[in-house]
Formats: structure tokens, sequence, C-alpha cells
């Protein structure tokens, strides 16, 4: 998890060298291993070095190629690498060593703006074309790897995180109403967009072309809603899947030191470790230690320890757990030090995990983000709405798209074209979207000055969609909670000397999961049918049958509760500004603590976190 940032005076103004020291200092955390940086003129590259490949440590960044016209900052890794040495070399283009910037550096100098396209893996990165006077900005097609800039009529500033950006001397740090009003609705849908007016993010799977006479970004990919993956033997999408996997996995490994992984005995990072050790079984990758560092929670619902235990047992491995104790006003430190709002109260307490990796000299770890996302089918949140429907052609179509639902569908069911199905089903559609509208806690006012409704629907603008299991699917890949738990997540990694790796994230596997058929998700009952085939005999019986979920809502009630409770929505500048009813918070808080303390389920601690969030970010001084 490396760091980059840079300055590019369109103007041709000498660069400002105190002001780029002061980024190269908010480098330090993103840099253990160094910092770097390149400066001509109007423009400098700054660079942090994280080094978690054995090509890494022979990275000399900011890399420039054989005629000094290029000049590369890049984080990340690349892994289809074989890949690319074979069609660089097909067009007589030699690359001057093996690690993944001068890889990358090559690409843009054969291809130009189409070679991101070609690079598969987790990356942010910035070329400056000395010749052409132009800055080539791309990030990956998860976002896996942060990408903030501002750019106005005399400068574009880039950088890994918030703060660095904030250093631009005309950046506007007024508030941005429209995401506040996303991160209080709980309903994070812009990929572009910060909570500062001024300061902008690069999408994910986007690049962007900086030139004196303005900024142009384009998208690179997209998934295919139309290529489907289709075989007469089903057995075929189990080989084709435990290949893709194996190969995700295997990538993801390439690493100077031991390997960890984040285990939580549930299917998805279970798979990873049990993949993890075939690969070091069939000698198709080097083991160099391997430990699991997992959290756990004696005596709770959410306690996982016996999947846990189940899993290292099958494989003899050292196992990492981690008794989560965290002081929650330590948030309110990061989001100073950051200028953002870099992590949720669950955060707070994977913090304490990722703490231990570093401790135990682990600085390459595998998550199981992501089977969720593309591999699950979704149960049936509307059963007695079905069975109160009139009409077999309407009750066929309905259950069939409500089969193949995400779990967001639980908000948007019966949107577009289902919803002009027939009078019955547009009546259900108008009901659903009454009771999402109805966020007390936040104003009426607010709600419209911010076009709320039209920004949670935003992901949808211009497209169509085979069917709405698809159209729901898709609210995964394109909703901005997606990049954002990626951003959160690379602050929380770059201050603990930790690169979180994610297999399920592979665009291969992302591909994979759109284009295969419904009952390959879910069969019978059963959740990520193909992943749990191609990986039973790779994980144990407890963790191929288990068909629940750990719910770790609790570390938001004890966050809040340690906090003070409702007493932090006493006095907000949030409800000053006419974003939210203070006292309808307050309310919602104190019911919901009570049913908690006496050992209920509440709902609402998402949202209460969020106003909690945004009222400590909006009381940061708004100079730099």
């Amino acid at each position: 998890m490396s760091g980059i940032a840079g300055v590019y005076n369109l103007d041709d103004r000498e660069i400002d060298r105190d002001a780029f020291d002061r980024i190269m200092l908010l480098m330090r955390p993103w840099g253990p291993d160094g910092t770097a940086e390149w400066l001509d003129g109007s423009v400098a590259l700054g660079y942090g070095a994280f080094h978690t490949t054995p090509e890494a440590a022979a990275e000399i960044q900011p890399l420039s190629d054989r005629a000094r016209q290029l000049h590369l900052v890049f984080d990340g890794r690349i892994d289809n690498r074989e890949e690319l040495r074979r069609d660089l070399g097909a067009k007589g283009v030699e690359p001057r060593d093996d690690t993944d910037a001068e890889l990358v550096l090559c690409a843009y100098s054969l291809w130009g703006e189409s070679c991101a396209v070609r690079l598969l893996g987790d990356f942010a990165f910035a070329i400056w074309d000395s010749k052409n006077r132009e800055l080539y900005c791309v990030r990956d097609v998860v976002g896996c790897r942060p990408f903030y800039y501002h750019h106005d009529h005399s400068q574009f500033v880039f950088g890994s995180e918030v703060a660095q950006v904030l250093e631009a001397r005309s950046v506007d740090t007024t508030p941005n109403e429209g995401v506040a009003a996303e991160f209080l609705a709980v309903e994070v849908t812009s990929r572009d967009e910060t909570l500062y007016r001024g300061v902008q993010r690069l999408p994910p799977a986007h690049y962007l072309v900086v030139t004196a006479r303005g900024l142009r970004r384009q998208r690179y990919w997209d998934i295919d809603l139309d290529r489907q993956v289709r075989y007469k033997d089903p057995q075929e999408y189990t080989r084709h899947f435990f290949e893709l996997f194996q190969e995700a996995v295997r990538c993801r490994m390439r690493s100077d030191g031991p390997v960890g992984a984040e285990l939580s005995g549930g299917v998805d990072s279970s798979s990873v470790v049990g993949m993890a050790q075939h690969l070091f079984r069939e000698g198709l990758a080097p083991e160099r230690g391997f430990e699991t560092f997992s959290w756990v929670f004696p005596g709770m619902k959410c306690d996982e320890s016996a999947y846990i235990d189940d899993v290292v047992r099958m494989w003899k491995l050292r196992t990492n757990k981690v008794f989560p104790s965290v002081d929650a006003r330590c948030f309110a430190d990061q989001v100073r030090h950051s200028r953002y709002v870099t992590t949720d109260a669950v955060g707070l307490y994977a913090d304490a995990r990722k703490e231990l990796q570093h401790k135990r000299g682990f600085r390459v770890v595998l998550t199981g983000l992501g089977g969720d996302d593309w591999l699950s089918g979704a149960d049936n949140p509307y059963p007695d709405l079905l069975r109160s429907l009139r009409g077999r052609d309407v009750l066929s179509d309905l259950r069939r798209d409500v089969s193949q639902l995400g779990r967001v569908g639980a908000t948007r069911l019966l949107l577009g074209s289902v919803a002009q199905a027939s009078r019955p089903l547009s009546r259900i559609r108008d009901a659903i979207n009454r009771r999402r509208d109805r966020m007390p806690w936040l104003t009426k006012e607010f709600r419209a000055r911010t076009a709320l409704g039209d920004r949670c629907n935003s992901m949808y603008a211009g497209r169509s969609f085979p069917s709405n299991a698809q159209r729901e699917r898709y609210c995964f890949l394109a909703n901005g909670w997606l990049p954002l738990g990626c951003e959160m997540s690379s602050w929380s990694s770059a201050r603990h000397r930790v690169d979180q790796r994610h297999p399920l994230y592979d665009r291969r596997i992302i591909e994979f999961g759109f284009g295969i058929p419904e009952d390959c998700r879910r069969r019978n009952g059963e959740q990520k049918f193909v992943l749990r085939q191609a990986m039973k005999n790779l994980i144990p019986g407890s963790v191929f049958g288990r068909s629940t979920k750990a719910d770790f809502s609790h570390t938001m009630w004890e966050s809040l509760d340690s906090l003070g409770g409702a007493s932090l929505f006493d006095r907000m500048a949030i409800a000053d500004r006419g974003w939210v009813d203070a006292a309808v918070l307050t309310e919602m808080c104190n019911n919901a603590l009570a049913d908690y303390r006496a050992g209920g389920d509440p709902s609402g601690a998402w949202v209460l976190w969020s106003a909690y969030a945004v009222e400590t970010w909006l009381r940061l001084p708004s100079a730099p």
C-alpha cells in the first residue's frame, strides 16, 4: 500500500516548494520504506514506498523511461505480468527490469491511453508525458487503491488521501451537501464526489487526461451485461471457477515475506485460506510462512470461533485471535488526521487485527471480501407480498426477479421495467419508495435541496438491464460503498503497514459472476453454490454447510454508548445547518440503546453512527 501524489500547475508557474514539502510530509505513513520526489518546473511527483513483492525492492520511483520523457508514480500490483511481457515483446518493447512500475510505463509507451484496460490488478498511478505536456491518471476497476484530486483553471493536485489534496492553495473546502446527504441516509452512491466541493475522486475503472486546456475523464472498463457463461455440463462451471479462483489467489500471494489471511469462518474467507493451502501443497506458490488472523467474541451470538477452529485444524495452521476492545474516542483523532471519514465503528475493531498483523511481521494479508457481491443469490425478501398478488404472469415474473435480487434490492425492488408491469406492481413500487423516503432524521428541506432520491438512483441512469437481478447485482459494482470501503481500508492499512489483498475482487471473477446462470449462485436454498462446489474438498464440512452470517452491529452500539449515547446528538452542527433533526436522532438512540442493553437486536446503528461521523468531520477547521 504505497502512496502517490503530484502537482501540475496548468499556468506554468514553478512548483511551490513549501506546499509540496507539506504534501510529502503527509506521505510518510504511506512510505515506511522511504519517500522520493521528482520536480521539473511546473510539475512535481511524489512517492511513498511500501515494498510487498519481490520485485518492488528494485523499483526506483518516481520512474522515468529511457528517453526521460515519461515519468511515473505507481501504487499497486499488476497481476497479468506474464501476459503483459509477452504482448510487449511481440511489439518489440523490452522492459528494462521485472518491476510492476516498469511494465506499466512500457504499456503506456506502447498503447497510450488504451493501456489501462490491459492491466489486471489493484492500482492507482499517474504518468507525466513531458513531450505532450499531459498527465495520465488511472484507477483499478474496483477502486482498491485510492485516488483523490483537485482541479481548477490553474492547478491539478492529486494524492492517495484527502489531506494531501487539501494542501492545494485554491481548493474549495465548502461541505458538499449532496455527499453529506448520502452519508446521512446510509445510501452512498457517488463514486466521484467527496464531502468537500473542491476535492474529487477518480472513479474505479476510469482514467483522466489533464492538460493546460482542461481535464478529460474516460471509463476504460465496464461489465458486459449481455456476456453469458454457459456450459452443457454443470460441472464445467465448477471447474471454470476453480481455475479463476486459483489464479486470483496465486497472483495475490506474490510477496517478499510471509502471507497471512483474515479468517472469519465464513465460506469466503475459509475458501481463500483453503486455496492458499492448495497452492502451497501443489508447489504453485512459495510458502514463506502462513498464519490466520481472526477476531472472536466469546459468548456472543456473532462469535465464529467454532468455524475458525475447524479451518485451522483442517490445515494445521497457526492462528492469531483478537479479542477486540476499542476506545471509540480514537475515531475523532483519525478524522482530524485524515481530514475525512476514514472508518466506521466496525473498522475501529478491525484496526486491532491489523495492528496484530503488523506486530507478527505480516505485510501481505488476504481477505474474503467480494463473495457476497458476485457469487450470492438472495432470499426472497417479500414472501407475503408475493402471496398477495393476483395474476399468474405477474406473479411468475415477480418471483423470478425477487429470487435473483441482491441485498440492496430490499430498498429498490420493483423500480424500472418491473414497476411498469402492472397496476398492482406500480402501487407496490410506490409504497416501497414511500418507505424509503421516510427518513425522519433528515429534514425534508435537506432531502429536497440535495435531490437525495435522484442520487440514490443515479447508478442506473442511462442503462438497461436484462433483468432486475442483473440490475441489482450491478448496484454492488456501481454504487459508492465499494470504493469508499476500499479507501477507508487503505487509510488504516497504510498506518498499520499492511497490504490487504482481495482475491474475490479479481476482475476475472467479477466477469464470471455476472455471466453465470442464477442457479450457480443459489440452488435449493444454498448460497454461493459454485464457490461451495469448487471448494468442498478444501474447506471443513461445517463451513461448507454453513448458512449463517455473523452480525457485528454490537460494535456500533458499544461504541456509541461509550461515547456518550444520545448525548452525542444534543448539540449538532449538522442540525444547525438544517441537515438533520437532532431530536429524532436523540430519540432513536435512546430507544435503540435501551433495547440493546435489554438484549434486543435494535436497528438504526448505521444511521446513528453515520450522523456521528459526519458531525465529527464537519467540526474540523475548514482551512488546511
